[in-house]
């Protein structure tokens, strides 16, 4: 304190002019100081507002990043019920197919057997065949022996026996008989193996052409009655829930793929066809060909020879 009363008194024994002139570079190096604390707040701000930008920049980056792995997380569940529902397609598949071999094999061996049966009888006629032929010409050369005019109860005996002969021959020949057709290329039974005959045989439409619908779906769909496109562009989206529960399948997904959406364009389309395709074995560069020949519809189909 004492020593700021005398630099007071120092200041009050200097002029005016040095007064002002301390004034002055005070008042200066001041503003300098003002100036360069703004320069440096200035700079740090800039940093500050840089690493601002940088941070705001990385957090989009890891919004896209989480909407990117939340796209691929929905992609991969997608495709594991799609996988999932395949490997259950083709354990269906593999049941019904060795269920069908099973039963092909077995009648394979009923055939191998009656086939033997009917062999050994073959067997059997040919050589009562034989004896019958061998007493048919004994009985001849008998016949033939006796001249003419000496007919006699005995000849006349021996002719009844020839004829009793020939006709028991005739009725041991196999060659009027018609021999049963074994048929053991091709099992009497239908073996199915996706649709079944009597599903090909109506016409469905192909429901497969709507993504992520394969076989399995396709064929739940038709054990509920859902056969056309027409049928399912026909659907609420609140009765989603309710199909996608009777067959098994995520309603989520339905929406995702936008199988009513899909099911619409496919039914518009539908109609273009030249509706041939309902024929086992046309499909549609066959029916091109026909409509090229002039068969257009199935009543010119019926009619043409």
């Amino acid at each position: 304190m004492p020593l700021l009363q005398e630099f007071f008194d120092f200041l009050a024994t200097l002029p005016v002019e040095y007064l002002l002139l301390f004034a002055i570079s005070g008042l200066l190096l001041f503003t300098l100081g003002l100036l360069l604390g703004w320069l440096i707040q200035k700079r740090k701000t800039a940093q500050f507002r840089s690493r601002a930008r940088k941070k705001e920049a990385e957090r989009e980056a890891l919004q896209r990043k989480l909407a990117e792995a939340d796209e691929e997380q929905k992609k991969l569940a997608r495709e594991l019920i799609a996988s999932t529902t395949e490997k259950d397609d083709s354990l269906v598949q593999l049941r019904e197919t060795r269920g069908s071999l099973q039963n092909v094999q077995g009648e394979l061996e009923r055939q191998r057997a009656v086939n033997e049966q009917l062999n050994a009888t073959n067997q059997s006629y040919a050589t009562t065949i034989e004896d019958l032929n061998d007493q048919v010409i004994g009985l001849k050369t008998r016949n033939e022996q006796l001249l003419p005019g000496t007919r006699t109860e005995s000849t006349r005996s021996l002719e009844e026996r020839l004829l009793a002969l020939e006709t028991r021959l005739s009725r041991l020949d196999p060659e009027d008989e018609e021999e049963p057709v074994l048929d053991l290329g091709r099992p009497r039974h239908e073996v199915r193996i996706g649709e079944s005959f009597a599903e090909l045989r109506t016409h469905h439409d192909d429901l497969t052409r709507i993504r992520s619908i394969g076989p399995f779906n396709q064929r739940k769909l038709h054990e509920i009655g859902i056969t056309t496109f027409a049928q399912i562009a026909d659907w609420k989206d609140a009765e989603l829930e309710d199909y996608a529960a009777r067959i098994g399948y995520a309603a989520q997904l339905m929406r995702e793929e936008d199988w009513i959406g899909q099911a619409r364009k496919l039914a518009v389309a539908a109609p273009a066809s030249s509706g041939l395709q309902v024929v086992a074995g046309i499909d549609d560069q066959i029916a091109e060909v026909l409509k090229e020949a002039g068969i257009h519809d199935l009543q010119t189909l019926a009619a043409t020879p």
